[in-house]
């Protein structure tokens, strides 16, 4: 990561990377204000917000049960308006975005796949990604809310209805989510990004 080290409950040190650095590069933290802030929202969870380069990587972090936000064709100073609302580390790839004065926190990313990027989100804030799988909605970002069986007859493929007792329901999109083939090679997946990001070798996927 740069050279930048966590600490055991997997926040910042106080001081980081100084804006416009020479070694600046891919990976590396870039701290606008340069003194201690939590890596946490309000809600006592680290959150994200993944530029408009990173919807997939969004998509992946919901997966894994961690709030991400991901902008569409959003300006900087929108970009700015949300991470500073709800104190949102900034992914990105660009390093135009990374280097902006008024974000006070950004991991820039070196890889362009998704499954890479887990890695490098994962080794730097010290996350599980086998943690809390599968607890949030992919498409709405919103935790999932278990739904009684008989509530959602209508609405889940009859073979799945009859081989499951659990089902998941996202309260915004309505959207139901049950275990299956599919559940299992996501966290066979993250096991594959838990260890990547550990070991400092790239995902395999």
């Amino acid at each position: 990561m740069g050279g930048t080290e966590l600490d055991r409950e997997g926040g910042l040190p106080a001081v980081q990377r100084i804006r416009g650095s020479a070694g600046l590069g891919p990976g590396s933290w870039i701290d606008a204000i340069m003194v201690a802030m939590p890596t946490e929202n309000s809600t006592g969870c680290v959150a994200f917000l993944a530029d408009e380069m990173l919807g997939r990587l969004a998509r992946h972090l919901r997966m894994a049960g961690i709030d991400c936000l991901h902008v569409r064709s959003l300006g900087v100073e929108r970009i700015r308006e949300a991470a500073r609302a709800e104190r949102r580390i900034v992914l990105t790839r660009s390093r135009r975005l990374a280097e902006d004065p008024e974000l006070a926190r950004v991991l820039l990313l070196e890889s362009g796949n998704p499954y890479d990027q887990m890695v490098e989100v994962c080794r730097a804030f010290g996350i599980d990604p086998t943690a809390a799988a599968l607890s949030r909605c992919s498409l709405c970002n919103e935790p999932l809310v278990c739904a009684p069986k008989a509530e959602v007859a209508a609405e889940v493929p009859p073979r799945a209805y009859a081989a499951r007792d659990e089902f998941w329901r996202c309260p915004r999109c309505r959207r139901i989510y049950w275990g299956g083939s599919h559940a299992r090679e996501i966290l066979d997946r993250f096991e594959r990004i838990r260890s990547a990001a550990v070991t400092g070798a790239r995902s395999g996927s």
